[in-house]
């Protein structure tokens, strides 16, 4: 099985299920209500956010892989915008597992030698000098510039 394979199916795995850890996205949020999604603690992030800032990352991934640049930002990854209904909630869980799947197909395209050669222009992404996947450890590494 190619590299781009296995990350592929261990990213399927985390939104899915299957993975080591017994636990996946999906199964986890599947009877959380918008409310519960929604609802702040104070000094902690709504789940609903939470899903948010790893589906901004994974948005993100979508779009580099399909050719576009990288042009997320780390500030603006817990900026969801309202839910306010049940429709809404499932629309965004909908909006996340169809990005999740995208996403592993597209990895799961790449070849062996564009895995380790630098996925983001650097001119079109500030403070990112590389976006490479390691064949060691089956995770996207968008390193950053030092100051």
């Amino acid at each position: 099985m190619l590299t781009s394979s296995h990350i592929a199916q261990h990213f399927r795995d985390v939104h899915f299920g299957g993975n080591w850890t017994c636990a996946d996205l999906r199964d986890t949020l599947k009877d959380v209500t918008w409310l519960e999604a929604t609802h702040k603690r104070e000094g902690f992030n709504a789940i609903a956010v939470l899903t948010f800032h790893i589906n901004y990352f994974v948005d993100a991934l979508l779009k580099l892989l399909a050719g576009g640049p990288l042009d997320s930002n780390d500030k603006l990854s817990f900026d969801l915008p309202p839910i306010n209904n049940e429709a809404q909630w499932q629309r965004f869980l909908t909006k996340v597992w169809s990005d999740a799947e995208r996403s592993a197909a597209l990895v799961q395209q790449l070849t062996d030698d564009r895995l380790h050669t630098d996925m983001a222009d650097p001119s079109t992404a500030p403070g990112i000098t590389t976006c490479t996947v390691s064949s060691s450890t089956p995770i996207f590494t968008w390193g950053r510039s030092r100051p």
